[in-house]
């Protein structure tokens, strides 16, 4: 992935089959440093949960994202 995050978002894809991009924000005044995706998905369907993990495995594989940050799980994950 570039190391400019305005690029980042430039070059960003998502096959169909594992999702879309919805929106992207660029703060306005200053040149962002980093770069954040957020995933959202219907809670509580076992099919979606399957898919984030496999837009997470896409982005670690397409893209080089090596950091993950996930909310609300309720036991220790398996890396």
């Amino acid at each position: 992935m570039p190391q400019d995050p305005l690029q980042a978002l430039d070059s960003l894809r998502l096959p169909e089959e594992l999702g879309s991009i919805q929106e992207t924000y660029i703060p306005q005044g200053i040149k962002p440093q980093r770069f954040v995706a957020a995933i959202q998905d219907a809670h509580s369907i076992p099919d979606a949960q399957r898919n984030i993990q496999r837009i997470i495995d896409y982005f670690q594989s397409q893209y080089g994202v090596d950091s993950v940050a996930v909310e609300g799980s309720a036991s220790e994950l398996d890396p």
